[in-house]
């Protein structure tokens, strides 16, 4: 009797931050052809951007090994988010431009260090606008110009992958 298949398409690497779920993990579930791995930390990103071999740094670069090895995924999904706790909110920055411009930065530097251990793998960059809306949070989830390991032209999932084997 034969295994059903378990791989998935996607690493998604966000916050941990309550405001973003399940927003984040709808916009992504629709965009997807497919189930995705999910990790979710403080700061998302900052973690990769500020690498600590020995932190949660580390915790993600071994995340991504984990989710290529045995989910054969082909995508990480890098998601930060304005408002972030972990970077100050937004009062840690003189303007909007300024904390857009650190977030982007950070995203950067975290999809190169991912991108030179994992040249196989597609790395999209994603920012995550938190708007109050009334008495809650509206989320707004928006892609970056693409990063190293990006492609212009995401690639659809192949399902035909269930059928190699292991």
């Amino acid at each position: 009797m034969s295994r059903p298949c378990h791989d998935c398409h996607a690493l998604l690497v966000t916050c941990m931050d309550w405001r973003l779920h399940p927003q984040v993990e709808d916009h992504f579930s629709a965009m997807l052809d497919g189930p995705f791995d999910l990790v979710a930390v403080g700061g998302g990103s900052k973690s990769f951007a500020e690498h600590d071999e020995s932190g949660v740094g580390a915790y993600l670069l071994g995340c991504v090994d984990v989710s290529s090895r045995l989910h054969r995924i082909t995508r990480v999904l890098l998601v930060n988010h304005t408002d972030c706790g972990a970077y100050g909110g937004h009062a840690a920055f003189e303007s909007l431009e300024a904390e857009l411009e650190r977030h982007r930065n950070d995203l950067e530097k975290a999809a190169a260090l991912i991108a030179g251990r994992f040249p196989d793998l597609m790395i999209e960059r994603y920012l995550a606008l938190v708007l109050p809306d009334g008495e809650g949070w509206r989320v707004e989830v928006r892609p970056l110009d693409p990063g190293p390991g990006a492609s212009e032209t995401p690639s659809t999932s192949d399902k035909s992958r269930c059928l190699r084997a292991s």
